[in-house]
Order: C-alpha cells, then structure tokens, then sequence
C-alpha cells in the first residue's frame, strides 16, 4: 500500500506540476487556450490532466474492459443451466457428452457460475481501484495549483475571485474532477453493455429485441435534454454557493465587527436569502433528477413489456423459463448502464464545468515578480532609479541605497501603500514598465500578518534558527516585556490572526520577522502607527535606526518625529513625489512638507536633535528573558468523535426534514411501496412463464406493463420527496449552524482556526446539501429490497433458509470489523481537510509578505504536505477500505448464488424451472445487493460524520446563555430611552479571556461623567483594549461590573448592549458590497444622510470620483482602499449609530497627522454631547481630554485632567508626553493647560448663569 501512495504522491506531484505550468502560461499561450476552450467540448486543462494520469486511467480503462467481458458469460450459463434443470439440451451437455453422467453436467454449471462471478469481482475491484487512485492524484494536483496560481495572483487577479470562490475552487472543483475518474470509463461502458446485452437478448429471442432497442434509443434525446438542464441548474446553484460562502468566510473573519456592531442578524438575513436562492436551483435540479430516474427505472420494464409483447404476442413463442429469465437476468444487467449512464453524463457535466472554473482562475493576471536573491557579492545601490508605470501613481523616480533610510510621508490616500504595492509587484505596470529589486527583502505591512503557530514560529518565518540572531530581532522589536506577559514566553501559541495579541505586538511581531530575515532592503509600510508612542520611538532607535543600519530602509510612517534622522524624505500628494530631499532641505523650501510639519509641531520650533549611536548586541535583560520561558502552549486541537455515529446525529437530521416523525413514516412507506412492487414485477413474470392462473397472453402481458407504469410513477415520488426533504434538512442545519457560530463567544474564535469553521460552511455543507439524503434514501431503498428478495428466496427455496445463517452471520462479521476502520478513515479525511483551509486562508491573508520574502515555495510545500496528509486518509478510505470490503463480501455472496445452484441441481425433479429460475436470479442478483447495502451502509455512515461535525457547532453555548442568563436567570429589559445620558462607572472589574489565561484587568474602578472625554493609555499590554472589550461583553467580567447610566450591562441582553454604543476599532474591517451597505446595512438612512457623514470624514471625494455614487465597489474586506480610507468609513459608520457612548479604539492609527487632526474635529463636533472613549497612541489625539486614565499591567495607576497629570514630571503619562520629543511635548503641554483653562472658564460661566438666575 504504501509503495502504491508513494506512487500516487509522485504521480499528484506532476500533475500539480502540469497543471501549474498551464496555469503559469504567457498573455499568447493564455490566448491559444481561450480559443480551445472556445472551440471544444473540453476545457484546454483536460490536456496536462491526461498527459500526467493518462497511463493510470487507461490501466484502469483495461480492467473495465475485462469486466465488461466477463459480465456477458454469466446469462449464458444461467440459460444452458435452466435447460439442463429443465431436461432440455444445453451448450454443457452438447460439449462433454456422455463422458459426465448424473448430476456431473449440474455441478460443472455450479462451478462456472461460482467461478466467473469470482472473477468478475476482481476486475470490477481492481479497476476501481485504479479509478479513485487517479481520481485522489487529479484532485491533489488541481488543488496545489489552485493554490501555486493564488500565490501568483496580482492584486487585479485577486480582485477577480472572491475567498469564497477560491476555497471551492480548491475543494469543491477539485473533488468534482477527481469524482470523474469514476464514470469517465462508463461513457463507453456503458454503451458497449448495452449493445453487448442486447447481442445476447437477441439470441434469446430474435428480432422482438429491436422493439426494447428502439425504446432505448428513444430515451438518449430525453437523457440530453435532462441533464441539460440540470447542467443550467447546477451552475446557477453554483454562483449562489460561491456567494454563500464568500459571504459567510467574510463574517467570521469579520466576525469582531459584526459583534461590535449587533450586525449578526443582518448577516444571517443575507446569507439565508442567498441559501434560498441556492435551495431554488438545488430543488429545480432535484425534481429534474427525480424525473429523469423514474423514466430511467421505468426504462428496462417498457423494454421488457415491448419485447415480451412482441416475443409472445406477434411471434407467438412460448415464455419459457429457459428464454425469460436469462432475458430477466440480461434486462436486469441492462438496468445498470441505462440508469448509470444518466448519473454519469451529469458527474461529467459537472466535472466540465469545474474544469472551466478552474481554467478561467488559471488564467486570471499574476504580478510580476520584482525581487530575487543576490549572490553575496554586494552592491550599493540596490534598487537604482525606480519609475513604476502604473495606475494612479505618476513620474516617480527615487534611489535606495545601502545604509540610507528613505522616508515616504503624505495625506492618506496619497499613494505611498500604493507605491510599495508597485515596488514588490502587487500592482500592475503600464506601458511594459516593470520594477526589480536585486536584492533579498523583507517587508512589514500595514496591518500587520501573523499566521497561526507560536511567536517564535512567526519571527524565524521558515528560517533556521540562531540564537544570537533570534534575541537581537526580538530585542530590536521590543518584545521583553511582551514575552514575560505572555503566558509561555516566545513559544505561546498566538492564535489565528494572532488574535491573542495586541495590535501593537502583531506589528511589532512583524517587525522582529523583517529583523530576522537579514534582508538586504527592508520595506516597512507605517508599522509604528499600531506602537505606543515611547514604543514607536524604542523601535525606531533599535530597529530601524540600530539592528537595520547597514540595509536599505524604505519606511512609510506618518510619525513625522522620526522625519529628521531620514537620509531622503519623499513627499507624496495625489500619486505623484511632489518634494524630495533630506529634512533640512524640505524644511528650508518645502512647502508641503513645512505645512505637515506646522500641523504636526503646532507653533513650536524644531529642535536639533543628535541621533544616538545604539548598541544592537543583544542585552543581559535580553537574555535572562529568554532563559526564563515556561513550555510550549497547546492550541485547541480539533475534537474528532470515536465509535459509531451516535443516533441522536440521526434524529437530529430526521427531525430537520420537518414534520418529524411523520415525515420520515411517509418516505419510509413510499420506499415500501416501490420495493414491493420491484419484487412483484419478477413474480408476476414467473407465474406468467408458468401460466399459473391461465390468464392468457393479453391479461399478463398488461399486468405486467401496469406494474412497471405504477412502479415508475412511485419511483419519482420517492427519488424527489426524499431530495426535498435532504435539502430542508440540509437549510435547517445550515441556518442553526450560522446563528450558532455567530452567537458563540469570541473565545471560539481565539482558539479555533478559521478554516475549520469554514470547512462546516462548505464541504460539510455540500454533503449536506448533494450527498447526504441521496445516500440515506439509497439505504433505505436498497435495504428493503435485500429484505424482499430474502424473503422470496425462502418462499420458493424453504431449504435455502438453513445455509443462508452461516453466510448472513459472516457477512455480519465483516461489516463489523469493517465499518469502524472505514468510519475512522472519513473522521480523520475531514480532519485533515482543515488544516489545508485554514493554512489557504492565512496565505490569502499574507500573500504580499510571502512574496516580498521570496517565500512562495517554503509555502507551497507547506501547503502539499497538508494535502498529502489529507490524501493518505482518503486513500486509506477509497483504495484500501472501499476495496478489501466488496472483494470479500462479493466472494462469500458469491457463495449463495453456488449454494442455490447446488439445491436446484439436488431439487430439480421437485422444484419447477420457473421458480428454479426466479431464484437463481434473485441469488446472483443477492450477491451485488448485499455488497451494496453494507457498502453505502458504511458511506451512510461516513457522511453522517458531516452531520455530527455541523451538530457540534449547532451546540455552542450562545453569548446570552454564558452571559445575563446565566449571572442572573433573566435578561432585563432597560427604557428605551435608555442610555439617555452616557455616564459610566467600573466597580473592581476583572477580566481574563480564558479560564486557564491570567487576568488581564485587574480590579479596576472608575467613574466617566456623561459628556466627558476621557483618554485611556499604557503601555503595550496593560489592558487599554481589554477594557472596551469587557464593555461590550465580548468576554464576560470574572468579577466586578460595569454601569451605564445606572444599569449593570451584564442584565442586558447583548444586542441592546452593542446596539446602544458605538465603537471604531483598531483594526478598520469592511465588507464586499457597496459604500451604502457598509454605512448602512439595514437601510435605516437617507441617502442625504449618508452623504453628510461622507463629507465631515473627508470621504466624499474619493468615492465621489468613482462615478458610482454610494453604491461604488467595495472589495473583499476592503481591498481597494487604504488603511487610513477604511478608517475614515468606519468613523462615517460611527457617526450614524447616534449612540451616547463612543469608545475610539486607536481609531487615528492609520491616518496622517493633519487627516487625525480633521478626524479629532470631527469627532469633537459630532459627538460633542456624547461620553468619549479613546485609546490612542498618538497622545495629541486625547491630549485636550477632560481626563486620562493610565493603565499598567491590568491596573489602573492613575486617572486625572491631562493638565494636572503632566505638572508631575514623574507619571506615566509625563513619560509618555516626554517620548514624542521635546517640541512636541511642549506642543502638546500648551494644548492640555489651554483645554483645562477653557473648562475651568465654562465651569465658571455656567454657575455665573445659574446664580444670576436664581438671584433673579
């Protein structure tokens, strides 16, 4: 076995080679393949498929064919061995003559019967074999190449695919052409079977069988025009599953805001109004298969009614045992191509139009590759002159040099993220101009990527570790005091997103990777708008300006302090470098920058400042941290259930078809129905042979039409009242999994990757919706028909009853010792299923800094060994399990068509040949049931795991139940009116995320007057964020409470809560739509309104200029704007809440200085009457505040008015101040006394006024 996976890993890697080679194809070769496609059948993707895995198929193909051979001889032998019981010459008799007397010529028969269907076993089962072996490589190839393309993608090509339709690409795509493999060989199969069977058919009885062959022609056009239309169908249903999902990933990875916001219901209202569109196309498709099954049932019986018919009626031959269950047992052989064929058409459908999915994302524009390694021979200039041609950026020229630090500063919006993207190749060049950097590089983006493993993991980056090297990155980032908080040092896991740490350690964790890498040129875009102000300042020193002094260093930052120690300045307005120069230059005669400057400084004068020289060795402190680390914290490993599926997974999928149990009661009776008169059609045909009521040709004859009518009639009802009653089982669970992932408490989504989530949403999803009721439906149908035909046989062979407990208790035992194994090997492929999603998801999230590192291969080997580990457990279910189970059960089946033979020849002077017959046929056909029931039994079973993975989530304990529900028994409902004034107060509140976490606040207690702004800061780490999160109750209070105007928020329900204030959080996230619905996703405002908080934000400009109005683009999560943009929306967003309680979560961060100056106007116009939250490291942003509140370590430390905190030079907050430098500091103290003054004015005008009126 494990030869044959080494061969089929080999096998998956060259394809994953062809296919990315096609995929890699220039602008001319894209051409070629777009009018291939154009010109057949088959996409130009089929090509590399077969040139890899077409020596595999066709050994396959061979088996088949041997197959299919040995299946023609089995009606033969049946015919010569019904005469034989019947006394009558047959082909045995004639061969051996008088050398075999007695019963000889009768077990000779018995052991050809045995002997061929043993054969036939083991070519069926090598071929499948063969089959899903190529299926697993094909579907292991397209999905690395889906992801090698992903990482090829530039920024236009990703904007032409969402998430969504990326992972179903990946996933649902690439399984649909794996799956092809199985019917790819019926295509022909099928047809030779037929023309084969009907061969045989017309030996038997002559020129009547071109009746049946004209009605089967006759049902090729309606075939074609079935699966036509389920072709259309499926490929609307698809668009709205592509839908579904990209908007369900969107809202879990969005899910913070969501919360923050009570935007949950607006969520589930979309996505339930796409899940019933994509239900309305799944329905149409149902019932268009349930039609075309019922005819394709009815199919073999209006045959065999058209043939008998002619047989008996015009030809006038007697129906004799010997002629009609041969021909019974050669229609039964037909039933399979005829019913197959349809099924395969429609796999093959469905397989061309993924293939033309995945050759559309292949050929979707990739970015040019701008940076590479050098050899270690060293140049000065490593980027010299660049000028890159592209899209809203004009006339750029500028030179990087070894040793220089290059700041580029500007408006938001200006282009200086633009400009990067240009640099690493994110944005596309015009005129053929392209960009290259010879030189190894590391980056930082914006919004700072983490992936989901240990700090250290995330610091080495693939790297091999150096001690020495590893502590001087973390040093220069900053990070001691980080790992002396984190619960396990270096080595804590920090979570998907690294939503386990602050904003400021994700960038600063970045940082320390940009270190690490030793890149020649470091691109670095505002990494220090997430720091605190003393923190950005450590980093600038040690870092940019120590550990990175011998590189090239291009820092984008709107922290205009660290201007002056800048080799070269670029300012940027609208696209273009409108100044250039070093500091003095532009503060000489630089207009725009001496303006930036003036905003920035106020009216106090720059100062001289010497640059220290900084000792980047690493530290004592340094090393005495890191000596100190605890073990190694375990994330939250995926649960897998063991044993059998539980019943109360059944029951709840039962119960989700609706009407309970008398739903299921009716699918049930109309399974009955059919199963019975399938067996009532091959009695009725033995009576008929035998003329047991001499009924005359005409009576038989239309009984036997009108059982097959009614038979087809009751097969339609039963294939699409059970489709039905899948799909509403599969809405129910759906819709019951959103609410309750959405519901659930962020610390799922702190310890659980977002890929397995996203796995429920869609390959369970897709079972749900395609697989499942097909499956249970096939169970109970084929499971009644076993228990007809067991039935029957012991009516007509009472004897057979006896040797039947034997080979049923064996079969018995196998299906026991084989469902656990097969049940297990499902388990662990869904399993394995989600790392692969979620290590794409967080490739997604980091494609820019995997390739400004030059990472993209350590990636896609990561990313084939998840795929590999995933297709061990599918190759341990599809070739070893799938197969050691029919091989045997078919051998020891096998054994009762042997034992039926040998009674009929021990019996054949008492038992009649019809019935002789009729049991036969029954035991051969016995043989193929009993190995199927126990096989899709089995499958059943496996894809049940789907269902018990949904229900798992479905049982999330909700926010409510772990919150006022459960402090208090009852959720109390405050006056609508309420909050009316906004005042807060925190009693001794404390707060961990987690049970096993330390507290991150620590008996805190304050009070906010209503109106009042207070200022919240402390270094990294302190608590600053945790606290608006215990105000929101995204995590529950472990102790204390928090009042607002005088109701304990935690006997609120949460929706109440969060829709009664108002936060802008430190990461600014919006989602794929328009403007409008971004603002405004209830449709509550006017378009005036909305036009209004457009216009105070500065936003009405840029959105205006698209010529779309509100209903201009927005990207995934925000793609086509700026950081900075994307914050000013989320203030705008803000702005229309109208809440009494606004909390700024570092909400200025991504802006300029004269753009936060704007933003802190705005604020203080438009919520001049409300209470004000603000946590910020800019501190001139809370600088005229009526108080701040220090927090360290979870503690409060001090609270007071700005003013009265700075005139002790030895607070926390004088630090702070001291750390922006000292113009600045001066700046910022003049503007915290004249705030305090204005106050004290206000306050002594006000009771002026009320002592004149009450004098009055």
């Amino acid at each position: 076995m494990l030869e044959t996976l080494g061969r089929v890993e080999r096998e998956r890697a060259a394809a994953a080679a062809d296919a990315d080679a096609a995929a890699d194809a220039d602008a001319t070769t894209r051409k070629e393949a777009k009018a291939k496609a154009k010109e057949g059948f088959l996409p130009a993707l089929a090509s590399p498929l077969w040139r890899t895995f077409g020596g595999v198929i066709l050994q396959g193909t061979f088996f088949k064919l041997c197959n299919d051979v040995v299946q023609f001889l089995p009606p033969v032998v049946l015919s010569g061995f019904l005469r034989y019981v019947g006394n009558k010459p047959n082909f045995m008799s004639d061969a051996f003559g008088a050398s075999v007397t007695g019963n000889g010529i009768g077990w000779l028969y018995c052991a050809l019967m045995f002997s061929l269907a043993v054969l036939r076993t083991l070519c069926e089962q090598t071929y499948f074999y063969y089959a899903q072996a190529s299926g697993i490589c094909i579907k292991g190839a397209l999905s690395t190449a889906v992801y090698r393309k992903t990482m090829r993608l530039s920024s236009a090509g990703r904007s032409g695919s969402t998430t969504g339709e990326v992972l179903n690409y990946m996933q649902l795509d690439a399984q649909r052409v794996g799956d092809l493999m199985l019917f790819l060989n019926v295509l022909w199969s099928g047809l030779l079977q037929t023309m084969g069977y009907m061969a045989l058919l017309y030996s038997y009885i002559g020129w009547s069988v071109f009746g049946g062959l004209f009605i089967m022609l006759g049902l090729i056009p309606a075939q074609k025009f079935f699966y036509g239309m389920m072709y259309r169908y499926r490929k609307k249903q698809n668009v709205e599953t592509d839908r579904r999902v990209k908007l369900e990933n969107e809202g879990l990875s969005g899910i913070k805001i969501l919360k923050l916001n009570a935007w949950e219901e607006s969520l589930r209202e979309e996505v339930a109004e796409v899940r019933k569109r994509e239900m309305i196309q799944a329905t149409k498709v149902a019932n268009v298969a349930a039609i075309n099954t019922s005819i394709m049932s009815a199919g073999p019986v209006i045959v065999s009614v058209v043939v008998f018919s002619l047989y008996a009626g015009v030809m006038e031959r007697p129906m004799d045992a010997d002629i009609v269950f041969p021909a019974l047992t050669l229609f039964n052989l037909l039933r399979f191509p005829i019913l197959f064929y349809p099924r395969c058409l429609a796999q093959c459908a469905d397989a061309v139009s993924s293939l033309q999915r995945l050759q559309k994302y292949f050929m979707l524009p990739e970015a040019s590759a701008t940076t590479k390694t050098v050899d270690d021979a060293k140049k000065d200039e490593i980027v010299d002159k660049v000028n890159p041609t592209v899209p809203f950026l004009r006339d750029i020229n500028f030179e990087l040099k070894r040793g220089e630090l290059t700041i580029v500063v500007g408006a938001v919006g200006a282009g200086k993220t633009a400009l990067i993207s240009a640099l690493l190749g994110e944005m596309s060049a015009r005129d053929g101009a392209s960009v290259t950097i010879d030189a190894t590089v590391s980056y930082v983006a914006q919004t700072a990527w983490v992936q989901s493993m240990s700090l250290r993991d995330n610091v080495l980056f693939g790297k091999r570790y150096d001690e020495e090297k590893y502590h001087q990155a973390l040093e220069a980032a900053c990070m001691e005091a980080d790992i002396n908080l984190l619960p396990n040092g270096d080595d804590t896991e920090i979570g998907e997103k690294g939503i386990t740490l602050s904003g400021g350690q994700k960038q600063r964790t970045a940082i320390a990777r940009a270190v690490y890498a030793d890149a020649e040129i470091a691109i670095l875009d505002d990494p220090l708008s997430a720091l605190d102000a003393h923190v950005a300042k450590d980093v600038f020193k040690r870092c940019i300006r120590g550990v990175l002094r011998s590189s090239a260093v291009l820092l984008v930052t709107h922290q205009l302090q660290f201007t002056e120690f800048a080799d070269n300045i670029l300012v940027m307005k609208d696209g273009e470098v409108v100044e250039s120069g070093k500091y003095s230059e532009l503060m000489d005669k630089g207009p725009v920058f001496q303006q930036m400057m003036r905003s920035y400084r106020g009216t106090q004068k720059a100062e001289t400042t010497k640059e220290e020289v900084v000792d980047t060795s690493v530290s004592k402190d340094m090393k005495q941290t890191m000596s100190l680390q605890k073990d190694k914290a375990k994330q939250n490993i995926e649960k897998r259930e063991e044993g059998s599926v539980k019943m109360n997974v059944y029951k709840a999928y039962i119960n989700a078809m609706g009407g309970r149990f008398w739903t299921f009661s009716f699918l049930m009776f109309i399974t009955i129905a059919e199963r019975a008169l399938s067996v009532f059609t091959n009695v009725w045909l033995a009576y008929w042979s035998q003329q047991k009521w001499n009924l005359g040709q005409t009576v038989y004859l239309g009984g036997y039409s009108a059982i097959g009518i009614v038979s087809a009639f009751i097969a339609w009802i039963r294939t699409f009242a059970w489709v039905v009653a899948a799909l509403t089982a599969a809405t129910g669970l759906h819709l019951k999994l959103l609410q309750s992932v959405m519901d659930t408490r962020m610390s799922f989504f702190d310890t659980t990757p977002l890929g397995r989530v996203i796995q429920r949403f869609s390959k369970d999803t897709n079972a749900l919706d395609n697989i499942i009721g097909q499956s249970v439906s096939s169970v109970m149908s084929f499971g009644l028909l076993l228990f007809g035909t067991i039935v029957v046989m012991g009516w007509i062979m009472p004897i057979l009853l006896p040797f039947m407990v034997p080979i049923f208790a064996v079969y018995f035992y196998i299906q026991m010792y084989y469902r656990p194994g097969y049940r297990e090997a499902k388990r662990l492929d869904a399993i394995s299923g989600s790392p692969v999603f979620a290590h794409f998801g967080e490739t997604l999230g980091g494609l820019s800094t995997i390739r400004a590192f030059g990472h993209q291969r350590r990636f896609i080997t990561e990313n084939e060994q998840r795929i590999g580990a995933n297709q061990i457990a599918d190759y341990t279910q599809k070739c070893c399990c799938e197969r050691w189970l029919p091989v045997r059960l078919e051998t020891i089946g096998n054994s009762l068509t042997l034992v039926v033979a040998c009674v009929a020849v021990y019996s054949r002077d008492s038992l009649d040949a019809a019935l002789i017959g009729l049991a036969v046929t029954y035991a051969i056909d016995i043989t193929g049931v009993l190995s199927w029931v126990i096989r899709i039994v089995s499958e059943l079973e496996s894809q049940m795991v789907s269902v018990e993975r949904i229900d798992e989530y479905t049982r999330l304990p909700s926010e409510e139940e772990t919150g006022a529900m459960a402090a208090h028994g009852v959720v109390e409902e405050p006056p609508p009116e309420w909050p009316s004034q906004g005042g807060l107060r925190f009693e001794k509140l404390q707060m961990r995320y987690r049970s096993e976490l330390p507290l991150v606040l620590n008996g805190i207690s304050f009070e906010v007057q209503p109106g009042h702004k207070v200022g919240i800061c402390g270094r990294t780490g302190s608590g600053k964020s945790s606290l608006l999160v215990a105000l929101w109750r995204l995590c529950e209070p472990t102790a204390g409470s928090i009042w607002l105007d005088g109701i304990d928020i935690s006997t609120i329900s949460l929706k109440r809560l969060r829709s009664s204030i108002t936060c802008i959080p430190q990461d600014p996230v919006l989602f794929s739509g328009t403007i409008r619905y971004n603002l405004d996703p209830f449709n509550e405002y006017t378009d005036e309104k909305l036009w209004y908080v457009l216009e105070h934000v500065k936003c009405k400009d840029f959105i205006g200029k698209q010529g779309l109005g509100l209903d201009a683009p927005v990207e995934e999560f925000g793609g086509n704007y700026s950081a900075g943009q994307r914050q000013m929306l989320c203030l705008a967003r803000a702005m229309l809440r109208d809440t009494k309680v606004v909390c700024l979560d570092e909400a200025t961060a991504s802006v300029d200085t004269e753009t936060d100056d704007n933003m802190q106007k705005v604020i203080a116009t438009e919520f001049v009457n409300c209470t004000i939250l603000t946590i910020a490291h800019r501190i001139n942003t809370i600088i005229e505040n009526h108080q701040v509140v220090c927090l360290q370590a979870g503690n409060l430390v001090a609270m007071d008015s700005p003013s009265a905190m700075l005139a002790d030079p030895n607070s926390i907050f004088s630090q702070l101040v001291a750390e922006t430098g000292e113009a600045s500091a001066k700046n910022l103290k003049q503007r915290a006394d004249a705030a305090e003054a204005a106050r004290a004015r206000n306050t002594r005008d006000i009771e002026r006024t009320h002592l004149d009126s009450h004098i009055c």
